[in-house]
């Protein structure tokens, strides 16, 4: 990328979209200016042109800072007088600020102290003389507000063989960029002060526990600690089942390109096998699993089991994305959740695009005793209402109690959802919603009978998803989550031929932000393929991610404390069926709102 378009990225990325397109058209005339300079005629010996010797530095202050932006030019030291016949003049400078002229700034440095937010943006110095006009380099300047350290992921040691190359990583945030120093046994280790440690022939000296201490002006965190353990052949020997030390990592890979898994077991006898969607695949029987050149067909959910004599051992599941030129939708949402006595469960939904989209909605109270469930809702009852209306849009208690019963049943069974008994009490609806009138609504399912309490299962069916001009942009639950009844478990469907990007989180501190009591107050979510046993993804504590910040400003999420205990993943799923499972932290119980938001626009 080129200095110019480079300038109008950040441009956009630090000012926002509006801001950056102003600087756009600056940046674009002075290229024109250089170009046009470039084609002078030349002939003027005598002539000393403007020669910059060192150019401005990019920055990232944080809020009250200072930032210190400096040009030096060659014959700065000892500028000449106007000579005309020599035609040698004296330089004119001034600073440019995303396009405008920043009033006295009018040397080769520019001083900006007490920075603000409003002092983010783009930079550059003009150089005039009067025969010609030249800049120096165009920099950004980013201004933050200060953060103590936060660790978005702790050090992960585990029992690695002698001799073998092992490396602890913790990864961090915070502003200032935070300090490192990693500790063994509780003392300090003297060098270890990057933000990984590593071993590269580890011998029995090493085993031990060790953690890393991080830091900045702000605060001084601790990580978890972990342990290394060191194994030779002979101790493997004995070692049991199979033990997973290295696991694979998903990938998203372009089409024809190649995409390689890898996995590192110890123990005695060790053999391998990969699967794919839940199904082995034939010859795929050593660690390292290579796909030469990777196609649509590829993409599914990976695992491998490794086992010997004394037991099996299945590693993570992991995802292949292999992205496609059609894009991919969200088609169904479904949750099961429990709704107290004179309480709710909310599914929130909001559309992207322009135009009509049909939607069955339903939840499902009785019909849940034909999948095993004793304590479910006799009498569930469906409001939907559009965002900022105290109205309902439509209500329904019993499915097949109105008019358009067949319509329903007829749309049960296109989306291949289970259907209800005649007469049940289940509830059930169409809903044709134009986003000319509203793009956000929620569905509240309620007892029918206030002192009736129960399991519940709420399902969102999109009826029109092969329709891409209006698609569901993100989903959300917020039920009461415990234990046995109190499971809440949302699933969800990705309908097309490529990969789609999604954050999804599990609130429960950073609800108290809204008023709400009673909440859960360590959550922990993970991400399931319906193909494979073990999960894809797995948070409890956010750790103050920069990439999640930055994605749920885009989508318009509501911000999360950086310090909360509050959980969400960034995950790029290919095509398929998950299912997302929220518990709390030692068995905790409290209200959670679990959000699932697509970020494909």
């Amino acid at each position: 990328m080129n200095p110019v378009s480079r300038s109008v990225a950040l441009g956009r990325l630090i000012l926002g979209d509006t801001r950056a397109k102003q600087c756009r058209s600056t940046l674009v005339a002075l290229r024109l200016c250089t170009l046009a300079v470039s084609a002078q005629p030349t002939g003027l010996a005598d002539y000393a042109e403007p020669r910059i010797k060192q150019q401005p530095v990019g920055q990232m202050v944080g809020i009250g800072e200072t930032a210190i932006f400096k040009v030096v030019m060659e014959d700065d030291s000892d500028p000449r007088p106007i000579d005309r016949q020599s035609r040698i003049y004296d330089p004119m400078f001034q600073w440019v600020k995303n396009g405008s002229k920043l009033e006295g700034a009018t040397t080769t440095i520019l001083t900006i102290r007490n920075a603000q937010p409003s002092d983010a943006g783009v930079y550059y110095l003009a150089i005039n003389w009067s025969h010609d006009r030249a800049t120096s380099a165009i920099v950004t300047l980013a201004v933050v507000a200060s953060a103590p350290p936060a660790i978005a992921a702790h050090p992960t040691g585990g029992a690695f063989l002698q001799g073998r190359s092992v490396t602890l990583r913790v990864f961090a945030s915070g502003f200032p960029a935070p300090k490192y120093q990693w500790r063994k046994e509780g003392r300090e280790i003297p060098g270890a002060t990057a933000d990984s440690l590593t071993f590269s022939s580890l011998q029995p000296a090493d085993e031990g526990r060790y953690e890393v201490m991080v830091s900045n002006p702000f605060a001084t965190v601790q990580s978890s600690s972990t342990t290394l353990t060191v194994l030779n052949q002979l101790s493997t020997a004995n070692a049991g089942a199979p033990a997973i030390v290295s696991e694979p990592q998903s990938l998203v890979v372009p089409p024809g390109d190649p995409a390689v898994f890898e996995v590192s077991a110890v123990g005695a006898g060790v053999t391998y096998q990969w699967f794919r969607d839940g199904a082995a695949l034939a010859g795929a029987t050593q660690p390292v699993l290579s796909l030469p050149a990777v196609s649509a067909a590829d993409m599914g959910c990976y695992s491998v089991v490794a086992r010997n004599d004394a037991g099996t051992t299945e590693s993570q599941s992991v995802a292949l994305a292999v992205p496609a030129d059609e894009p991919s939708h969200l088609v169904n949402l479904s949750a099961r959740g429990y709704v107290p006595a004179e309480g709710t469960l909310t599914v929130g939904f909001f559309l992207r695009g322009t135009g009509a989209k049909t939607l069955l909605l339903r939840a499902a109270g009785p019909a849940l005793s034909q999948l095993g469930v004793e304590a479910f809702l006799p009498d569930p009852r469906l409001t939907l209402r559009a965002a900022g209306f105290a109205t309902p849009w439509r209500t329904n208690d019993d499915w097949d109690g109105g008019t358009d019963r067949e319509t329903v049943a007829a749309a049960t069974a296109t989306a291949g959802a289970f259907a209800f008994a005649r007469g049940s009490r289940d509830a059930a609806m169409l809903a044709t919603l134009d986003t000319k009138d509203s793009r956000a609504f929620t569905l509240q399912i309620s007892p029918a009978e206030p002192t009736s309490a129960g399991a519940v299962l709420a399902e969102l069916y999109d009826c029109t998803a092969g329709n891409p001009a209006v698609c569901l942009a993100g989903v959300s639950i917020l039920a009461p989550v415990g234990a046995g009844e109190r499971t809440l478990s949302p699933g969800f469907t990705i309908a097309g031929p490529s990969p789609k990007k999604l954050l999804i989180r599990a609130i429960g501190p950073g609800l108290s932000a809204f008023g709400a009591d009673g909440l859960m107050a360590d959550p922990e979510l993970s991400v399931t393929p319906t193909t494979c046993h073990t999960p894809i993804a797995r948070n409890a504590d956010w750790a103050n991610s920069a990439e999640i910040t930055t994605s749920a400003a885009v989508i318009g999420a509501f911000p999360l404390a950086p310090d909360s205990h509050d959980a969400a993943v960034l995950l790029t799923l290919p095509p398929g069926g998950y299912t997302v499972a929220v518990t709390g932290a030692g068995g905790s119980a409290g209200l959670v709102l679990v959000e699932i938001y697509d970020l494909d626009r």
